[in-house]
């Protein structure tokens, strides 16, 4: 449902297809809905009501309406140098169409011969930066080897080659601002952001909230456009983007305000953890805040340490928590000493103790604020934030009008029901007063579809060998190749190919895949799916409302919960969806078996498991090979690496959209990252080095540190796509290879949540004793927040319109995990204070130990040797294993006091100690609980959607289709 809408003409006709696939950069939605027609006979497709027409045979040759065949570099330089008329793929190749629009403009707007707009005379006060360099730096030839060998001619034609020398580097620009960006209608409605301070365009942002900005088509001709600005556009603006970015970025903003709050809870756990009475730097031991101090000072790292004797510690037990790798801080082996003389032989062994929190009183405040912010969390992350969450969706979704809206998809059809005027008969038939607009019937031919994409793929390599205007004939192809491999080196340029396929290596894939295509298009396909877009909303609603019934009943086609048994379609109950966004519908993964997708599933999850348990190996070595460097520069690669990784597998999984797609995507990263940067860190931390200067806390600090300043950089300043615009594209030999240096960088909606989730998980796990964190992880989600705001409007590419899938996993089940380890983990640090695994002893020591020892402390300002005495009133400690979680015989949870064990707590912990493990670890049992509730809730609601149909009746939009622009139907696209 949606409300924008522009009252702008679109041709009254219905439009029916078999199968199509459309090129993965074209752009997302045009003003019409998408006509055209296949014929399974001939193979071919055409577009209908074109003015200029293109048309495929089955081999991927293009045939222009004369008969005459059109070579691609001529195909692809016409209309990529001029951009900019509507471009449309048929189901086998690419088919173009150019349709002359007019429009009314601006009174300044400038307009080619045609009288529509000229990207290349845009404002440049309305440009980006890089374009705006670019532009000043065309004519040098260091810059752009094209300068001054002419360009491209602008006439589309297709009766003739394409004139000029060389691609156009500024048409390549106006493609990157006019097509890979996304821009908004300049109705005069809008203030222009350019004229305004960057104050002014914040506040505009807020002022202005409730301002619509019109989303324009990709390369809209017929009226002025402008750039999102990345700090003017107001925050409910953003579902212009899609309603699952909408939401993402309502999710980030949401959970920046409640780590900010949870943080003002905390605020007197960090005054008090920054004070002299939890703890002074002591000069003594050579201990103090280093680095990051300002930053530790607010958290639980102890600088007020003392060397003690310990009766039963060996400093080389790594099972005692001591030995740090290649650097033992804690513990030393001390000689006895007689006038400044060591006595080799009689030693002591000496380790450190945690004074920090030793006067008890202090710690039941501590933890029970700590407490006040779990019960904070719980109903803001388990109640409230859905509700706001769903709101926006809501808002996002009314905001903007799409195909989704008026379309539905019948899932497994009769296999022989392809004929797409059957289906508009059955529903203008069935439902007096339904008007249908469009109907795609997909078949089971993935084999077809996916050979020709790689077809296509392979010719456009192919042409950065070839001269311009080379006849792409295949005889002509392999002659060529047979010339170029008749010139090859024998040794050097064979082991080349292998790595880099020239011309012979392709035209042998390329004649592979034609004789391909010619048998898998000779095949019959059976209809998997339709896809049916009506001309109103309320038309959609009504089909829905009747035809949606429970699994059960459509499994056995029981046409008893039918309001009539005419509904039923050749004697079959239809199981009606509401339909996806077209240009997030995976088409060639549409056929997938459900045996398959789980055996993928196994697969990659099987795969994803293993990354991690290497990862945590990397990490564990890299931290013994450079402690303290090693593994945070470790985590962070491999926190940037596995996504590609992820990616890549994930690719082989059947998932029939993309909102599917990224929730895979999303799970298998997040699982990662989550482990990767908290788990990971502390099990490669000995456990007594959680609270020394150096240890855990510091790395934990030197992590939202970078998630502040590092990533964010990295990010803005987008090093490859300023590489590829300013180095590859000057460079490129034809305009399609220079366009696509300008498609901008892949963005994953699931990565992004990824980073969110992450920084939000590192707070939780750690904010007993790091409180502090909760503040940090604002500022980085609040800097990520305008970073991927600039991102989104400024270089990345246009992503697919996913819906609200990747939100709902994470508000049901990530966050509640996240505040399951919060309980748990603030259950295990209040319990383990004061990690030093020292417990005091009745113990006295013999007379002959008595006297000084030498004791060295390491630190990161340099060793220091201290003078020890030990006498008679010498306060003896004995080993005790403080860890609950790294015991020899695994993690003792719930991590609760026993009483009268000495193992669980009877020996160190403070009666206020007991308390509070007793109150966290019967509440971690309690989440555990509720993420368990969460779970058999999801479980309950699918075994509710086998008997009772889920759809649920809204009010719809009184809008027509054909007077909604930036709405296509029945588009199909391979990405």
């Amino acid at each position: 449902m949606g409300r924008k809408q522009d009252r702008d003409s679109v041709p009254d006709k219905f439009s029916d297809s078999v199968t199509s696939s459309r090129s993965e950069e074209d752009d997302d939605e045009w003003s019409e809905p998408f006509q055209k027609q296949t014929s399974r006979n001939n193979g071919e497709s055409e577009a209908i009501g074109a003015s200029n027409t293109v048309r495929v045979d089955f081999t991927g040759s293009l045939i222009d309406a004369a008969g005459r065949s059109v070579t691609h570099s001529e195909l692809e330089d016409s209309f990529s140098s001029d951009l900019l008329d509507e471009i449309e793929h048929s189901p086998m190749y690419p088919s173009y169409s150019s349709r002359f629009l007019t429009g009314k403009y601006t009174k300044d707007a400038p307009v080619d011969e045609h009288g529509r707009i000229d990207f290349l005379k845009d404002d440049p006060r309305e440009m980006t930066g890089a374009r705006r360099l670019a532009l000043s730096l065309m004519d040098k030839k260091w810059y752009n080897p094209h300068a001054g060998k002419g360009e491209v001619d602008l006439k589309k034609s297709f009766k003739g080659s394409v004139t000029g020398n060389a691609p156009s580097l500024k048409r390549a620009w106006a493609y990157f601002e006019h097509a890979t960006l996304m821009r908004y209608a300049d109705t005069g409605v809008n203030r222009n952001w350019f004229e305004m301070t960057l104050w002014e365009r914040f506040r505009y942002a807020k002022t202005h909230a409730d301002e619509d900005f019109e989303r324009a088509k990709p390369g809209e001709k017929t009226r002025p456009t402008r750039l999102y600005d990345w700090l003017a556009t107001p925050h409910m603006q953003l579902g212009d983007f899609g309603v699952g970015f909408g939401v993402y970025f309502s999710t980030l903003r949401a959970i920046t305000w409640i780590l900010f709050f949870t943080g003002l809870i905390s605020v007197f756990n960090i005054y008090f953890f920054a004070s002299d009475e939890y703890g002074l730097n002591n000069p003594d031991t050579g201990f103090t805040y280093q680095g990051m101090g300002n930053l530790l000072r607010g958290s639980a790292v102890c600088t007020d340490v003392a060397w003690v004797p310990c009766s039963d510690c060996y400093c080389n037990s790594t099972s005692q928590g001591w030995a740090f790798p290649r650097i033992n801080v804690r513990c030393f082996d001390a000689n006895h000493t007689t006038d400044g003389r060591e006595l080799l032989g009689d030693r002591m062994t000496f380790v450190l103790k945690n004074r920090c929190l030793e006067d008890s009183s202090a710690i039941l405040t501590l933890g029970l604020i700590n407490y006040g912010v779990m019960l904070f969390l719980l109903p803001t992350v388990y109640i409230l934030l859905g509700y706001y969450l769903e709101s926006h969706a809501v808002e996002f979704d009314e905001d903007e009008q799409s195909a989704q809206d008026y379309s539905i998809c019948v899932k497994r059809p009769p296999p022989e029901s392809r004929n797409p005027r059957k289906w508009r008969n059955y529903f203008e038939e069935t439902f007096p007063g339904v008007e249908v607009v469009a109907v795609t019937c997909n078949l089971d031919n993935d084999l077809l579809v996916k050979a020709l994409v790689k077809r296509r793929e392979i010719l456009r390599r192919m042409e950065v060998y070839l001269e311009k205007g080379t006849d792409m004939d295949i005889d002509n192809l392999a002659l060529i190749a047979a010339q170029e491999a008749r010139n090859r080196g024998k040794y050097l340029d064979a082991i080349k190919a292998w790595f880099i396929p020239g011309l012979p290596e392709l035209i042998s894939i390329l004649v592979g895949l034609n004789t391909r295509i010619k048998g898998l298009a000779q095949l019959d396909y059976p209809c998997t799916s339709v896809f049916i877009s009506f001309e109103t909303e309320s038309h959609q609603r009504e089909v829905l409302s009747k035809l949606s019934v429970g699994k059960r009943y459509i499994k056995n086609n029981d046409p008893s919960t039918l309001e009539h048994p005419k509904l039923m379609f050749e004697g079959t109950v239809l199981n009606v969806v509401e339909a996806t966004e077209p240009n997030s519908i995976r088409w060639e993964d549409l056929n997938f078996r459900v045996a398959e997708k789980l055996k993928q599933s196994t697969i990659t999850s099987t795969i994803t498991i293993g990354a991690i348990v290497v990862g945590a190996i990397a990490v564990t070595f890299a931290e013994r090979a450079s402690p303290g460097v090693g593994a945070a520069f470790t985590i962070s690669v491999l926190n940037l690496s596995f996504p590609n990784l992820a990616k890549y597998i994930t690719d082989f999984e059947g998932h029939r959209n993309e909102s599917k797609l990224q929730t895979s995507l999303y799970i298998k990263i997040a699982a990662f990252r989550w482990v990767n940067t908290a788990v990971v860190t502390t099990y490669i931390t000995p456990f007594t080095y959680t609270l020394l200067p150096g240890g855990l806390i510091s790395q934990i600090a030197a992590i939202f540190f970078a998630e502040i300043v590092t990533t964010n950089v990295i990010q803005l300043t987008d090093v490859w796509g300023h590489f590829q615009r300013h180095i590859l594209a000057p460079r490129a030999k034809t305009q399609d290879a220079m366009n696509r240096c300008f498609q901008g960088l892949q963005v994953e909606l699931a990565e992004r949540y990824t980073n969110m989730t992450k920084i939000m998980f590192l707070a939780f796990w750690y904010s007993s004793i790091f409180p502090g964190g909760m503040l940090l992880a604002a500022a980085a989600l609040s800097v990520n927040y305008y970073t991927d705001r600039f991102s989104l409007m400024r270089s990345w590419q246009r992503a697919p319109r996913v819906g609200t899938e990747i939100s709902n996993i994470s508000l049901n089940y990530f966050f509640s995990t996240a505040l399951f380890f919060l309980a748990v983990m603030s259950s295990f640090y209040w319990s383990a204070f004061p990690f030093d695994n020292l417990c005091p002893t009745d113990q006295t020591l013999n007379p002959d130990f008595y006297g000084t020892y030498n004791v060295t402390t390491v630190t990161n300002a340099g060793n220091k040797t201290l003078i020890e005495t030990v006498d008679s009133n010498t306060e003896v400690y004995r080993f005790c294993n403080q860890d609950f979680i790294l015991r020899p015989g695994g993690p003792d949870f719930p991590f609760i006091y026993r009483e009268g064990n000495p193992d669980y707590g009877d020996s160190w912990m403070s009666e206020e100690q007991k308390f509070l493990s007793k109150l966290f670890g019967w509440t971690s049992i309690g989440f555990i609980a509720l993420v368990a509730l969460k779970w058999l809730y999801g479980i309950y609601c699918r075994i509710k959607k086998e008997f009772v149909s889920d759809y649920e009746v809204s009010q719809p939009a009184c809008w027509n289709l054909y007077i909604v622009r930036c709405v296509f139907v029945g588009m199909v696209e391979v990405h």
